[in-house]
């Protein structure tokens, strides 16, 4: 009776040795498998927000350089007005001058009416020198006004690339912060789950050891029986 009862002790103690090894493994295969996937899981969204950063990333630089290219356009263009607005006015005043200095009156015969036609004459170019000097004077104003212009414009464009660079710069920054605090939610949340699983896997494991240890204690009350 004793040597029946040492060998159903043993057979018990090695059943429930192979139940808790086949356990052990389950568990670690389970836990590496789960692992697996969540790294999976981990990476692949990962990298989905990585190039669905890296697009608007690219949109944003697009939508920059357009805008900066618009505006150099644009101030090319009105430079290049302002241009020919000058060389208008200058062609203008030089128009004016030769036609004053080339416009003499006729001499009549007789001395008292050449001295008058002299001395219109000299009223004339007079009066003329006046108002070539005073369109000389309104077209340096006028170009005076026009280069101060053109400073205020190239003045604004440099202003504008500077804020749109730092716009630029300060959105990346916040771009990259929220996917920062994104993925550490998301490892977060990961590591809850990863916890809840082994809890699980614990749980199983017990009930499992449960079952085999009930399966056994059946098996020793029959034997004896």
């Amino acid at each position: 009776m004793e040597k029946r009862l040492g060998a159903v002790l043993q057979h018990k103690e090695t059943l429930k040795e192979k139940a808790e090894k086949l356990s052990g493994e389950l568990r670690k295969t389970r836990i590496e498998l789960n692992s697996t996937q969540q790294e999976r899981g981990r990476m692949q969204q990962f990298w989905r927000i990585a190039e669905s950063g890296l697009d608007a990333e690219r949109t944003r630089t697009r939508d920059v350089e357009r805008t900066l290219f618009e505006m150099k356009t644009e101030q090319a263009r009105h430079v290049q007005r302002l241009q020919q607005r000058v060389r208008s006015l200058v062609f203008s005043a030089k128009m004016q001058r030769n036609a004053a200095t080339q416009s003499e009156p006729i001499s009549p015969a007789g001395p008292s009416e050449s001295v008058h036609c002299q001395t219109m004459e000299e009223l004339t170019k007079e009066k003329a020198a006046d108002i070539l000097r005073q369109s000389d004077d309104l077209l340096v104003a006028f170009i005076a006004e026009l280069e101060k212009e053109k400073l205020e414009a190239q003045s604004d464009l440099k202003y504008a690339i500077v804020h749109l660079e730092q716009r630029m710069k300060e959105e990346k920054e916040t771009a990259v912060q929220t996917m920062n605090e994104e993925r550490q939610i998301e490892i977060e949340e990961i590591g809850l789950k990863h916890m809840e699983q082994i809890r699980t896997l614990e749980s199983q494991h017990i009930e499992q050891s449960a079952m085999m240890k009930g399966k056994v204690d059946f098996l020793q009350v029959r034997r004896f029986r």
